[in-house]
């Protein structure tokens, strides 16, 4: 490895972090050590995509770690700035068309990189946004030399763990706290897991209580997140082991990073105004999914209506039917896996009323087109990819699936009222801070009796007695 090229003022001083320069090659083996040889490691690209004419960062190649020596050719394949997951996902992450075995023919690979995905965790990434021009939140202002000095010194008085690896991201930095399940035996990295997960989230926020003034990215808490990839373009990003030689590079644990880092915050609930009278009981009433149900529902009386979904509309339909059932899945605690089998067989049935039934090929393709349930299309684009009319909103009673003219017209009316009853109700408190009484109040805007006492108490004022 040779000596990184760094800046002289923390470079110099005897507590300063000591920084190898790391290639390719070396910062993969450095994170992905220990891992499953079937695991994949991801690569992703800006570039067009077949539907959206605008670059963008999406999918590029899946690598398996087995053959983690490609990963360098592979990503020099990349035109411009090149990005990687510091994790590993499972080998479900690619799509069965492309074959069990994986061979890199210099075309790119589709495979899906979700969080529901992940296999292995293998590093913690801070990414501090600094270096920007026009700054808007603090320390985006500084440079990468001072951040990183502002890294050392909360390394040398104990407040911020040493990272195992740092990178110069063009303009940012990334400290990198690469993770072992323990300490004992060779490197493994932390199995993934729901609660694994939620303490990794947990580790990762913490991050952002040391590093306040040095532009902390929210996004970085995230464990499924891409990362710039050494290598070449404008803005290639540079990677150091943080020690003195190759072979003393620091795996820390979950419970280590955790003990040397201040709890995270927890988030802090919106307050209330003080409760008026005995509280409500809750009516055991409210569903989280009760936008899914009522649109799944209102989907299948369309197909019905219809009588079957035509052509030019089949796989719209199943698109959108298949990705509300699978949030509702998922919302009622269903693993992902068995949510994407229980809306495939649902798709096969509404598929054998359709007046032309799609393949069995595109039906599967379809359910798992869209793989992240956090997906979920507007009640107003759903109307419109499938062409519902206002003949059929009111023939069917649909209040979800409805056109963008009457979208429109219901949130109008719907402000309209909300304003009105603001209104109202500014003047009832005019009222009552002029002492005005309730028969006045009444005869003025129409409000009961019991509504103008529950104001007077809201607004602290009680009226004397006589």
């Amino acid at each position: 490895m040779a000596r990184a090229r760094v800046n002289a003022e923390w470079t110099d001083a005897p507590d300063a972090l000591p920084l190898l320069r790391m290639s390719f090659e070396q910062a993969a083996q450095a994170i992905f050590a220990g891992a499953s040889p079937d695991s994949i490691v991801g690569l992703e690209s800006v570039r067009k995509g077949r539907a959206r004419p605008k670059p963008y960062l999406h999918w590029y190649a899946p690598i398996p770690v087995a053959r983690l020596h490609q990963l360098e050719e592979v990503a020099d394949s990349i035109e411009g700035p090149r990005y990687w997951f510091l994790q590993t996902f499972s080998p479900a992450c690619v799509s069965r068309r492309e074959g069990r075995v994986l061979e890199w023919c210099g075309f790119p690979i589709h495979f899906s990189p979700t969080t529901n995905a992940l296999r292995e965790l293998c590093a913690i990434v801070v990414d501090l946004d600094v270096g920007r021009e026009q700054p808007k939140r603090r320390g985006e202002e500084l440079t990468a030399d001072e951040a990183i000095a502002r890294v050392r010194q909360l390394v040398g008085d104990g407040s911020l763990p040493c990272p195992s690896l740092l990178a110069e991201s063009g303009r940012g930095i990334y400290l990198v706290y690469l993770l072992s399940d323990s300490r004992q035996g060779s490197r493994k990295p932390v199995l993934n897991g729901k609660d694994t997960q939620e303490k990794w989230r947990r580790v990762a926020r913490a991050f952002r209580l040391v590093t306040t003034d040095l532009a902390f990215d929210e996004l970085s808490t995230a464990p499924a997140h891409p990362f710039k990839a050494p290598g070449r373009g404008a803005e290639p990003a540079r990677y150091y082991a943080v020690a003195r030689d190759s072979t003393e590079v620091r795996y820390w644990t979950l419970d280590e990073i955790a003990t040397a880092l201040p709890p995270a915050e927890e988030r802090l609930a919106k307050s209330s105004p003080p409760a008026v009278g005995p509280r409500r009981r809750p009516s055991g009433k409210f569903d989280p999914a009760r936008p899914e149900r009522r649109r799944l529902h209102e989907l299948e009386l369309l197909a019905v209506h219809r009588g079957g979904i035509a052509r030019g509309h089949r796989h719209r339909f199943l698109l959108c039917y298949t990705t509300d059932l699978r949030r509702l899945l998922r919302k009622e605690g269903e693993r992902w896996v068995i949510a994407i089998h229980r809306a495939i067989g649902a798709a096969r049935e509404l598929n054998r009323k359709f007046c032309e039934p799609l393949d069995d090929y595109d039906v599967r393709s379809i359910c798992r087109a869209d793989s992240s349930v956090a997906k979920r299309q507007r009640n107003e684009t759903v109307a419109r990819l499938l062409d519902v009319t206002e003949a059929e909103v009111l023939a069917l009673g649909l209040r979800s699936i409805i056109p963008a003219r009457l979208a429109a017209q219901r949130d109008a009316k719907k402000h309209a009222h909300r304003s009105n009853r603001a209104a109202r109700r500014a003047k009832v408190d005019e009222l009552i801070r002029a002492g005005a009484t309730i028969a006045e109040i009444i005869a003025a805007t129409r409000y009961s009796k019991s509504s103008i006492c529950a104001r007077r108490k809201a607004l602290g004022i009680v009226p004397a007695i006589t």
